[in-house]
């Protein structure tokens, strides 16, 4: 059994967006606005030297977004995070679009042959800590044995 690999890419976590139609003319196009967040992931997989994965994986993967000014205090407690600043990230991009991106980004890298190799892990959406750097935590393992019904499989 290989060994699970786990690591980090800095950076502001950008979705996968959707194709979208010319307005004038034929055909689609796919919008380039995450093509810079999925060069890095490109390129800090292969920096890893890791030869591609086989089989069933799980794949997990945690977003974390720079907060905003709004969460910490001011005056005498700037710097400090507040009390009621959230811990979950629910705005855009979905989720779905942020998993296709990290996904497709490493499919190209050579990490594995297809994104349909990734059959469970986890997904999250956080705010960073306040002295953290945007990005995602990438965790990769082999799947191992099937869930039993009553560990999540279909009921």
């Amino acid at each position: 059994m290989r060994t699970p690999i786990e690591f980090f890419i800095t950076g502001q976590p950008k979705g996968q967006p959707r194709a979208r139609s010319r307005q004038f003319g034929k055909g689609v196009y796919n919008p380039d606005t995450a093509d810079d967040w999925k060069s890095c992931i490109r390129a800090d997989w292969k920096a890893l030297n890791q030869p591609a994965w086989e089989g069933p994986l799980k794949v997990s993967l945690a977003f974390y977004f720079a907060r905003p000014a709004s969460h910490f205090g001011t005056g005498k407690k700037a710097g400090i995070l507040k009390d009621k600043a959230p811990h979950w990230y629910e705005k855009k991009p979905d989720q779905d679009n942020l998993d296709k991106a990290v996904l497709d980004a490493l499919t190209n890298a050579g990490a594995w042959s297809d994104d349909c190799q990734a059959c469970t892990g986890k997904r999250y959406k956080l705010w960073a800590a306040p002295s953290a750097s945007p990005g995602v935590r990438i965790y990769i393992a082999e799947a191992g044995d099937a869930p039993t019904e009553t560990q999540g499989g279909a009921q």
